[in-house]
């Protein structure tokens, strides 16, 4: 009877601490549910647990450490009745550590359990995933976060606001803004020999206008922010499109009837006044374009490109993904195969980053210099 008794016992010591392991991977479970917890407290919530676990409770604490930090329990002392499982992350090695306190007397028992050690392997393991992907959603967050500030420069200013800037009424602006259509991007927003009956302001988004050949290629010769006029030239010359307009981003526009436009230019000498001071920067900034073009080599307008991408549509040295290696050969005139060479090129020589589709300016002197010598 006496070898069964402590048969049963053997048997319920180890129920019992198989039931304390599987609350602790319960516990944690839930822990590493939440990726908003500051790691310093995640690692406390977790680190109050695993003791709860180990055969001694009372005598033991445990730390975790992580990216040169240790990250300790209540009362943690460091013995050499040590257990340990290490995990890595894509960058970091994770270690979890269990101590005893206090010298252990065993009998027929070893002080730590090959199941602990298991338990200690599975949260190594768990909490650095939990860490790999906290870090990736992190980045991912901050990614949507910078496109979406970024991309929000091309909506964000009230349109309404910038009409009155033009001295434009009340009751004008309404009539301007009567009728607002949403383009997807990609999306055709005007083909280049339509005929217009309006003329179209951009006010969100980003627009590309460029002209057809026969050849099916075609040249960017501008790409528009908000707000910017689109078709204005048809107002008083031909009824026709002379240029095609494409969404580079999802764009909306306001359609402007041509005598409304024709009525309160008519009528507001100031507003006609401002339009047509647009109107002429417009065509000077054109030529300026088309004179690149027509003189320079292959290497000067892609500097030229680069530092009007990078300058006029989005202020600073970073041109964002959504301008495709194909746009900016057609800005530049010429293939998309060269201009993806001379991309290369430019990065070798340390003078842009690129980083997937986005191009970073690192040396913009030395851009300026090929832009000039073209």
């Amino acid at each position: 009877m006496t070898g069964d008794t402590n048969n049963i016992k053997t048997v319920i010591h180890s129920l019992n601490e198989r039931v304390k392991e599987l609350n602790c991977l319960y516990l944690v479970d839930e822990i590493l549910q939440d990726y908003s917890l500051p790691l310093e407290l995640l690692f406390s919530k977790i680190n109050e647990i695993i003791p709860q676990s180990m055969q001694y409770v009372d005598i033991c604490c445990s730390c975790i450490l992580y990216d040169s930090q240790e990250y300790i329990s209540k009362s943690f002392k460091k013995t050499e009745l040590k257990l340990f499982a290490q995990a890595s992350t894509s960058e970091k090695i994770i270690e979890v550590c269990v101590y005893y306190t206090k010298p252990v007397k065993i009998e027929h028992r070893t002080i730590f359990l090959p199941e602990e050690q298991k338990l200690l392997n599975t949260l190594a393991i768990k909490i650095a995933r939990y860490i790999e992907y906290r870090n990736l959603r992190d980045t991912l967050n901050n990614k949507m976060s910078n496109n979406l500030t970024k991309t929000d420069t091309f909506l964000t200013e009230n349109t309404d606001t910038w009409l009155r800037s033009l001295s434009l009424t009340d009751s004008e602006i309404q009539k301007i803004t009567r009728v607002k259509i949403s383009f997807r991007k990609g999306e055709t927003i005007c083909k280049q020999g339509a005929l217009t009956n309006h003329i179209m302001l951009l006010s969100e988004g980003l627009t590309k206008l460029y002209l057809e050949s026969a050849q099916d290629r075609s040249f960017i010769f501008k790409i528009i922010k908000p707000h910017d006029f689109i078709g204005l030239s048809s107002l008083y010359g031909e009824n026709r499109y002379t240029f095609s307009a494409a969404a580079i981003i999802p764009c909306s526009v306001y359609l402007i009837e041509k005598e409304t436009l024709k009525a309160i230019f008519f009528n507001n000498s100031e507003f006609a006044y401002k339009v047509m001071t647009w109107f002429s920067q417009n065509f000077s900034l054109i030529l300026e374009r088309m004179s690149s073009v027509t003189n320079k080599q292959s290497v000067g307008r892609m500097a030229d490109v680069i530092l009007y991408l990078a300058k006029d549509i989005f202020s600073n040295n970073l041109i964002e993904g959504y301008i495709s290696r194909k746009d900016i050969a057609e800005l530049a005139g010429i293939s998309t195969e060269s201009a993806v060479r001379i991309l290369s090129d430019l990065k070798n020589d340390n003078i842009i980053s690129l980083n997937r589709n986005e191009i970073q300016i690192l040396n913009e002197e030395l851009l300026r210099s090929i832009s000039m010598v073209g």
